[in-house]
């Protein structure tokens, strides 16, 4: 189950794509922003943050018990890990296992490899935030909400477990709660629909309406030794049998409505890597731009103090505070001044919080990543700002600068269109667009975006490139109509663009003037301008050619053969011989 789920209607990978940097886009950022010390906004796999030890749920048990308490449990094999020997690992396997068999509606085996993740890693806030959402699906809103609780305190900016437990508060009752996290949640997915229906059911509320009794499943259904129950806990370490039976319910592995050994133990591991990531936090707590809800144990009452400190709570959040646009501006007058990373530190801590809708504040971080070589990282930054404001050329110019030294040339291309598009008159993108086309031989994206050049700013060399480009193919077009028997099936548009051509360099007496004159067969003028040009240069050999072929085009075939052997008696230093 990708991060992206969220409980009920919540949230759907689809919603995100709406609201904030896409599922995919974030996958492609996530190594990168580690590299460059962003974090990520959407992370796929855990890292684990203290190596615990592993407690394996198989049974290991020496003589008697080995042969009392072994059996088989389906739901709780993972062939995956049969070559995996490093425990982070373990726990990354376990994690795309149960994304797998929850992709295939396979809810116990997606569970069972969520809840052996977090035996071999209770840090793990990928493992509890999918945790959470299978209990919720399974009506168990106390684990669920505990799961998602324990997933903030991991890692207090995870959007979706904001979104779920604002949605689970609500129907537990804790109103005053719930509009706090839907606040928070609303921060991560400005403006949507449920979280703000969430947010106006319980703003006013003055007190929570706590539901007194919110079940959690047990294992009444269940078959088990106490004995059974005593030598697991007794295997693990722990003393708590009610956790362990309402853990266990979710370890049936085998489906038998009977729980062995193997199961209990499994379900032990599961509670003590519960107590032992609450321990951990409580006494090492982590610091976080969004307020989260601290639990101490899993249970459901509502203390009456809660009431009074809402508010407090709210008063103190940063983000109110903070004003990304001089941020921006600073990051940027960092990058510039050559300190990327500088910049990049400065945005990091509001990328995933305030700035998530911020199109500039991502742009800006795109750019100080680019620069120290995250290409494909900064590409995700600069596309998601670009999603949040399409209107900015320059957004689309450095993201199709990247492409471009990423040899990423169609991408590369369709970025200066849209920067084009944006901007009509950006000189910058049309430049990079005429020469990458040129270089891709790509007339058409040439010509459009030469043409432009040429309305900017006539003075530029690609101009007369193009002039001559222009006079090349209405050449060209020519040479091919005068070899085909009969009507053109169409009419030439050599000459059109030949007259293109002219419009471009003005008037003078240069090759290209003949030319074109030559091209839309100003027979006179092309003459005219030949003859002016061998006066100036009677030595060069192009300009007899260039005289003898308008000359052959006006229909003068004996002078141009005397042109012809001129233009021969110069290149080679032979005689001229007139037949």
């Amino acid at each position: 189950m990708a991060e992206g789920d969220v409980d009920d209607s919540i949230l759907t990978n689809t919603d995100q794509s709406d609201k904030e940097v896409t599922d995919a886009a974030m996958a492609s950022m996530a190594s990168a922003m580690r590299s460059a010390g962003l974090g990520s906004m959407l992370e796929e796999t855990p890292v684990a943050i203290e190596e615990v030890e592993e407690v394996s749920a198989d049974v290991e048990s020496d003589g008697a018990n080995s042969t009392e308490y072994s059996s088989s449990n389906p739901a709780d094999i993972f062939p995956e890990l049969d070559d995996v020997d490093d425990a982070e690992e373990m726990v990354r396997v376990l994690l795309n296992v149960g994304e797998e068999r929850s992709r295939k509606s396979d809810a116990k085996g997606a569970l069972a490899a969520f809840n052996k993740a977090i035996a071999l890693d209770p840090s793990s806030d990928m493992a509890w935030f999918n945790r959470g959402v299978l209990l919720e699906a399974q009506k168990d809103a106390r684990g669920a909400k505990q799961a998602f609780q324990i997933c903030l305190d991991l890692n207090p900016d995870h959007a979706p477990a904001t979104a779920n437990l604002a949605s689970i508060l609500e129907r537990m009752g804790d109103l005053i709660s719930a509009y706090e996290v839907s606040q928070r949640a609303l921060v991560f997915y400005p403006g949507h629909p449920a979280l703000v229906e969430i947010a106006n059911r319980c703003k006013n509320a003055e007190v929570n309406i706590p539901i007194t009794e919110v079940p959690r499943i047990v294992a009444s259904t269940h078959s088990y030794e106490e004995s059974t129950v005593v030598a697991a806990m007794d295997e693990v370490g722990i003393d708590d049998m009610e956790a362990v039976l309402q853990e266990a319910v979710y370890h049936d592995h085998d489906g038998d409505s009977h729980l062995d050994y193997s199961e209990l133990k499994s379900a032990a591991t599961v509670v003590a890597a519960t107590e032992e990531v609450l321990v951990r936090l409580e006494a090492k707590p982590i610091v976080s731009q969004q307020p989260v809800e601290v639990i101490a144990e899993p249970q459901e009452e509502i203390v009456t103090e809660e009431v009074v400190q809402q508010p407090a709570v709210e008063e103190v959040a940063p983000q109110p505070v903070v004003d990304i646009d001089s941020l921006v501006e600073e990051s940027t007058a960092l990058i510039r001044s050559g300190d990327a990373a500088g910049g990049l530190a400065l945005l990091k801590p509001h990328l995933k919080t305030t700035a998530a809708g911020h199109a500039n504040a991502w742009r800006v971080a795109g750019g100080a990543m680019a620069r120290l070589d995250l290409e494909t990282h900064a590409i995700a930054a600069i596309t998601h700002a670009q999603s949040l404001d399409p209107s900015n050329s320059n957004g689309w110019f450095n993201l199709g600068s990247i492409y471009q030294r990423g040899e990423n040339f169609a991408e590369a291309k369709s970025c200066y269109y849209k920067a084009l598009e944006a901007q009509p008159d950006y000189l910058k993108a049309a430049s990079k667009l005429s020469d990458l086309s040129k270089q891709l031989s790509d007339i058409e994206a040439y010509l459009f975006a030469t043409r432009i050049i040429a309305n900017i700013d006539s003075t530029d060399a690609r101009v007369t490139e193009m002039a001559e480009v222009l006079i090349e193919i209405a050449e060209g077009e020519a040479n091919v109509l005068e070899s085909t028997q009969g009507l053109p099936p169409t009419l030439p548009v050599g000459p059109e663009l030949a007259q293109e051509a002219l419009g471009l360099i003005g008037d003078g007496t240069s090759t290209l003037h003949a030319r074109a004159y030559t091209a839309i067969s100003d027979h006179h003028r092309s003459v005219t301008t030949w003859k002016a040009l061998i006066q100036e240069d009677g030595e060069e050999p192009a300009n007899w050619r260039g005289l003898a072929r308008s000359l052959e085009e006006a229909g003068d075939i004996a002078t141009a053969q005397k042109c012809h052997a001129k233009a021969n008696e110069l290149e080679n230093g032979t005689e001229p011989t007139i037949v």
